[in-house]
């Protein structure tokens, strides 16, 4: 990867700002235009890409364990407290707030041209209109639910311990695909047409998710035991992380020529946290970010060293910004505009 393929020319973050707690999740908007990072102590805040502080708000009492931002401005936050919040990204206003008793809410989706989001905790999923307004409910699927993604049709994908489920206003929950043995990780593509899994036998499958009758599975081979999996922006490549190895595949199954993944050379620390963006891949550990061009033989053409544990990492969707936010509470981001 040559430096004119490097959004910035050096390892020094153009923004760090000091978090109230040790940060939990952050996500950026769909037009990179925003930055909104959660903390432990439930507190939200959101940037802007030069990195100045548009708002901040204390959505809940407890930390926030995931959030979703749609395309047309909705923000909805999941809790440790068992709550589901609906905000305005503008300007942080709080649209509904949806209580789950005492379940904590650990997944959440959203879809702003569908006017829909999903919260997920425990084996109970619920459905909303986005600004609150409960569609449907599902009390229990037959297992946990690992990861949720939302289908162009609105229908809601669940990945569980035991397969996937294709959830309905009108009906029971429907197996999409099953599979025998436990799965360490799952993940859905970007656009929810796609799930990754992970075996505890150094296995990686990938399924793809049509109808009941035409999901196709694909066996990627057995190269790591792998801890968790990322999907590209596009869709179009997937990465498994092991302990201290990365495995890198093109959506089709391919890698290199002779249809073996990339694997990434130099990876000297254990991997916490790892990230697509366009052409590039960025990845955490011991408070080291490391990128990659996934195809390329040398090893890492940028690292920055942190020096707290990264907790949460996302490119920006145009490719040109890297957000990490580390314990004890900091938040840095490389290459984005200065104010």
């Amino acid at each position: 990867m040559s430096d004119d393929e490097i959004p910035w020319k050096d390892a020094t973050p153009a923004v760090s700002h000091t978090l109230s707690e040790s940060p939990t999740c952050l996500a950026w908007s769909s037009d990179g235009a925003r930055l909104v990072v959660a903390d432990a102590g439930g507190e939200v805040r959101c940037f802007d890409r030069s990195g100045r502080g548009l708002w901040d708000a204390q959505l809940h009492l407890d930390a926030v364990l995931d959030l979703a931002l749609g395309s047309r401005g909705t923000l909805v936050t999941g809790g440790a407290d068992g709550r589901c919040i609906f905000s305005e990204l503008g300007g942080g206003s709080v649209r509904a707030e949806v209580r789950s008793g005492d379940a904590r809410i650990e997944r959440v989706a959203c879809a702003d041209e569908l006017g829909l989001a999903v919260a997920a905790a425990g084996r109970a999923l619920r459905a909303y209109t986005t600004d609150g307004r409960e569609r449907w409910t599902e009390p229990e699927v037959p297992s946990p639910i690992a990861d949720v993604g939302l289908g162009s049709g609105g229908e809601v994908r669940t990945a569980c311990e035991d397969g996937v489920h294709l959830l309905r206003p009108e009906g029971a929950p429907r197996r999409l695909l099953a599979w025998e043995g436990p799965m360490i990780c799952l993940a859905f593509d970007p656009r929810a047409e796609s799930l990754a899994g992970g075996c505890h036998d150094g296995s990686v499958h990938v399924w793809r998710l049509g109808t009941v009758e035409g999901s196709r599975s694909t066996s990627l081979g057995h190269v790591i035991e792998p801890r968790f999996l990322a999907w590209s922006p596009d869709g179009q490549h997937l990465a498994a992380i092991g302990a201290s190895s990365i495995a890198v595949w093109s959506s089709r199954g391919e890698g290199d020529e002779s249809g073996r993944p990339w694997h990434l050379p130099h990876v000297e620390h254990p991997v916490s946290r790892v990230s697509f963006g366009a052409r590039r891949l960025a990845a955490a550990g011991d408070g080291v970010v490391s990128i990659w061009d996934p195809r390329a033989d040398s090893g890492p053409a940028r690292r920055a060293e942190l020096g707290g544990r990264v907790e949460a990492l996302a490119w920006c969707p145009r490719g040109d910004a890297l957000a990490a936010a580390t314990t004890p509470h900091h938040l840095y981001v490389f290459g984005a505009d200065r104010a």
